[in-house]
């Protein structure tokens, strides 16, 4: 069981959370909180893709800025988080790959929580259009260590 640990902690916590309901349920007499262990190695695996969904947010929010704003003095700063967020998304994937599966879900939440964000600093489109409401970027661009979407043209 150590190796999964080791090759996969997301997969690794929800095989622990499943043994320990086996044994609770089975009735054993072993003097352990059972439902406290299960929420805390639920917690633990539950922590590794909040992360994972925050590092996601930051770099759509500023894959939006660099699609949509006209200011030019931020876009280093913006491409910048950007690759520093990826990396860190590549550094989670490889601690728990079995994450890769819920990537397009955790790709919508990580939108829900940037559009407020997006929204305090970018209110609109260029065009006047409101924000999207569903993520304008697909999991593999937001992931792609080269793709950057194009910087806006003059305000028409």
């Amino acid at each position: 069981m150590g190796a999964l640990h080791d090759r996969d902690f997301y997969a690794w916590t929800q095989e622990q959370v499943r043994l320990l309901r086996r044994a609770r349920d089975s009735g054993s007499n072993l003097a352990l909180d059972w439902d406290g262990l299960i929420e805390e190695i639920e917690g633990l695996g539950a922590s590794e893709a909040n992360e994972l969904t925050s590092n996601l947010a930051r770099i759509l929010e500023h894959l939006a800025k660099l699609a949509w704003s006209p200011a030019s003095d931020p876009r280093r700063v913006w491409t910048s988080s950007v690759k520093e967020h990826r990396a860190r998304v590549r550094i989670r994937l490889r601690r728990s790959p079995s994450l890769k599966r819920r990537l397009s879900d955790l790709l919508v939440d990580a939108w829900e929580i940037a559009l407020p964000r997006l929204a305090r600093s970018l209110p609109s489109l260029r065009d006047g259009s409101p924000l999207p409401e569903t993520c304008p970027f697909t999991i593999d661009q937001a992931l792609d260590p080269d793709w950057y979407p194009p910087a806006p043209g003059p305000k028409a």
